[in-house]
């Protein structure tokens, strides 16, 4: 069983969220970073994902993407856009 669960930052449009999974056949293969970088393209100033600690892959995932991560059980990472 996996548990799932999110909140939105105080403020954040509830209609702006998006959830991103892949299916374990499309890891590795650039999917997902195509997927994400289309969505930060799109001009959003402020970016939150969370990450579970020790999951080493999803956390270079955010990382790779500019992403700063926190420490913590469940890692917050927030991507702020250069001005």
């Amino acid at each position: 069983m996996q548990s799932l669960y999110y909140a939105l930052p105080e403020g954040a449009d509830p209609g702006a969220k998006v959830l991103l999974l892949l299916a374990p056949w499309a890891r590795g293969r650039g999917v997902g970073r195509a997927v994400a970088e289309s969505l930060l393209a799109r001009g959003a100033s402020r970016v939150t994902a969370t990450v579970p600690a020790g999951w080493t892959a999803g956390e270079r995932f955010l990382e790779g993407l500019g992403f700063t991560l926190e420490a913590g059980v469940l890692r917050r990472a927030e991507w702020l856009r250069e001005s």
